[in-house]
């Protein structure tokens, strides 16, 4: 299991009760703790804080909005919309976005962040 936190502010990926993933101080929770499971040959990183939900990238609501957003669902390893690639930044750094073969991709998952 991990824990996801921002190069850009030193906040954590933490699971909402509403569903929506935003960064937030650590707080030591199972919301701040991630398991990676394969999903059609990505990743997918599923909540440990015993809802069995996923991340999961909305698709574009049209043409004109190129990218959708990131929320939470149930956990599916056949659904699409829960894969994601992990790109090696070295250092323990890791990008995490949506390849450009995926609904919406390609986009980092950062800027959909609350």
């Amino acid at each position: 299991c991990y824990v996801v936190k921002s190069n850009f502010n030193d906040l954590y990926l933490q699971a909402m009760n509403d569903n929506s993933i935003q960064l937030q101080p650590p707080n030591n929770q199972n919301n701040q703790i991630w398991k990676i499971h394969d999903a059609l040959g990505y990743k997918a990183l599923v909540s440990q804080d015993g809802t069995n939900r996923a991340l999961y990238s909305n698709p574009p609501a049209s043409d004109m909005s190129p990218e959708g957003d990131v929320s939470l669902m149930t956990f599916n390893q056949n659904d699409v919309n829960q894969c994601f690639l992990f790109g090696d930044r070295g250092g323990n750094n890791y990008r995490i976005y949506k390849p450009a073969n995926q609904p919406g991709g390609p986009y980092d998952v950062y800027p959909f962040l609350g």
